[in-house]
């Protein structure tokens, strides 16, 4: 017999699984802004589309938060935006 899942348990798979659909926009997010798609006359890379991306697929609070993370790590120095740079 198999125990039944308590109420914490349930709600800490919840947050788990939150967080990791947020760490997983922002990993799309940062890698996306360094595939560039050929196009003229404007650089352009696939952060559009994985914005577009993760706001249709994720509710509001996790896309939110996601993108303000990503926000973040540049903001703090990571290179995750287009051309490899952080602020």
């Amino acid at each position: 017999m198999s125990k039944p899942i308590s109420a914490a348990s349930s709600a800490a798979r919840l947050w788990a699984l939150r967080l990791a659909r947020i760490a997983g926009a922002v990993g799309l997010l940062a890698l996306s802004a360094h595939v560039r798609v050929p196009f003229w006359p404007v650089p352009m890379t696939m952060q559009t589309f994985a914005v577009l991306f993760i706001g249709a697929s994720l509710p509001v609070a996790e896309s939110l938060p996601a993108l303000l993370a990503y926000l973040g790590l540049g903001g703090a120095g990571a290179p995750v935006f287009a051309g490899a740079g952080g602020v």
